[in-house]
């Protein structure tokens, strides 16, 4: 594991989304508009989901992202689906949260997840992505994280620590995964489907045969929160119901 010096403390409890993952009840709304096509909810102290919506045909796709604050400033976890949207969102840090943005992680290549890596690069922000987010990224006409990684990569708000992961491909061949020990917390991105899903979702860039074997490797992590790439976060269940979701393809 490499470590980076933008190093940690234990962090506030999550209050709504345990509560609502003990329940089974989902989280209450309270999201704030950033946009028409833009909203933030705290989740937690120092914690929040973001959500940008992208037309595709008929059909509007709302995208998830974190936003972790620390002492010494912000990690965004994905961007929005566009550079506008990821200027708003950044704005919205420095000015509503006061933190300056340390860095932001590209879960993997596609639009939902560093559409507006751009945005972030124009700003001296850093980037990360697992190694093969960047040529991925560049053969698809997107701009390629600034640091790359292989397996592991802990990052730090200064408050805690926040770890980056590759477990294997599955949605995409480069799909990592986002940690926040102190919290017990999982984003898995697209490589995890919302209880609500009733199918995988674009697979064009899947290896369907191994992403079983990466959601096995999350359970590893023991999360009490699991949030995906599309739809409400929830617990553990999330990673079965992926599961299924996969054996069912069959």
């Amino acid at each position: 594991m490499r470590y980076d010096p933008i190093v940690l403390a234990a962090s506030a409890p999550l209050l709504v989304l345990a509560l609502a993952a003990a329940s089974g009840a989902s989280p209450p709304e309270g999201w704030i508009a950033l946009t028409d096509d833009l909203r933030v909810r705290p989740l937690a102290e120092d914690l929040w989901l973001h959500e940008s919506d992208s037309q595709w045909g008929d059909s509007t796709v709302a995208a998830n992202g974190l936003v972790v604050r620390g002492r010494d400033g912000a990690l965004v976890v994905d961007t929005p689906w566009t550079e506008e949207q990821t200027a708003k969102l950044l704005g919205w840090i420095g000015r509503e949260l006061g933190a300056a943005v340390l860095g932001v992680v590209a879960t993997h290549f596609h639009p939902d997840s560093l559409g507006g890596i751009a945005e972030a690069h124009r700003r001296g922000i850093a980037t990360w992505g697992q190694t093969a987010t960047g040529p991925l990224a560049v053969a698809n006409d997107r701009e390629a994280p600034t640091k790359t990684f292989d397996d592991r990569v802990s990052l730090s708000t200064g408050s805690e620590t926040v770890e980056a992961a590759y477990l294997g491909p599955g949605h995409a061949r480069d799909n990592i995964v986002v940690w926040l020990p102190a919290r017990r917390v999982l984003y898995g991105g697209c490589a995890v489907k919302a209880v609500t899903w009733t199918g995988l979702g674009f697979t064009g860039d899947a290896d369907l045969e191994r992403w079983p074997d990466t959601v096995r490797a999350m359970t590893a992590f023991d999360p009490e929160i699991v949030i995906p790439g599309h739809g409400p976060p929830g617990g553990p269940e999330l990673l079965a119901h992926t599961l299924e979701l996969l054996a069912a393809r069959d």
